[in-house]
């Protein structure tokens, strides 16, 4: 439409506002009043969603610092040309997660159903189920990459990116390994084991809600 960058950096921004309203206007109306004086909270529950929250905004604020920190690095050592050649293979890369987060998105509901229900062995039998489709569908993706990584570079963004074939697969293989291991990170959050400690030499998951089996 001619807006150029700016445009396209005005039209990102926009949609997640509109997103965010209408996600807050359909849940407080259809689903759950948010934003009624009439609900209030105990202070046991209160003290059980502060501790169970504290430790995912610290894994989230690492996270985003962690996805920042290989574009800064390159940024300040290599500069700006190092810099838009890194991050078109990482949007590449990144078309692995399309169906690892497509299942988790149908995992998720039901998973909360089960455990809800302490049905363990049917939680286990869709963990096992989904991992291995996440695995066997990837896995040919990961081969077309790494074996065209530099043709798929420049049929995409063209010859003059064609130099981040490399970053393109390590970039690949890291987001299939985190695709194939990711489920698990879901599944603590929602059985509410989210925080890992080291304890006599050994990690162990500690629970920071009520245990609800």
């Amino acid at each position: 439409m001619g807006y150029k960058t700016i445009g396209a950096a005005y039209a990102f921004t926009i949609s997640i506002i509109i997103t965010l309203i209408i996600s807050l206007y359909y849940f407080h109306k259809k689903i759950f009043p948010i934003f009624s004086k009439e609900i209030k909270s105990d202070h046991t529950t209160k003290k059980e969603l502060v501790d169970f929250s504290w430790p995912l905004l610290f894994t989230s604020i690492l996270v985003v610092s962690l996805l920042w920190t290989d574009t800064l690095m390159l940024g300040y050592f290599k500069g700006k040309a190092s810099v838009g050649i890194y991050n078109v293979a990482i949007p590449t890369a990144s078309l692995l997660t399309l169906i690892f987060e497509s299942l988790k998105t149908l995992f998720i509901p039901e998973l909360s159903n089960l455990y809800a229900k302490t049905q363990k062995e049917s939680i286990k039998r869709i963990y096992d189920i989904i991992n291995r489709w996440v695995f066997f569908i990837s896995l040919p993706l990961l081969v077309l990459l790494i074996l065209f990584a530099q043709k798929i570079l420049i049929w995409l963004f063209g010859a003059e990116y064609s130099s981040g074939w490399i970053a393109l697969i390590i970039l690949a293989i890291s987001i299939f390994l985190r695709a194939i291991f990711g489920l698990a990170g879901s599944t603590i959050k929602i059985i509410g084991k989210i925080s890992l400690g080291l304890r006599k030499g050994n990690f162990r998951l500690k629970s920071f809600v009520h245990n609800q089996t």
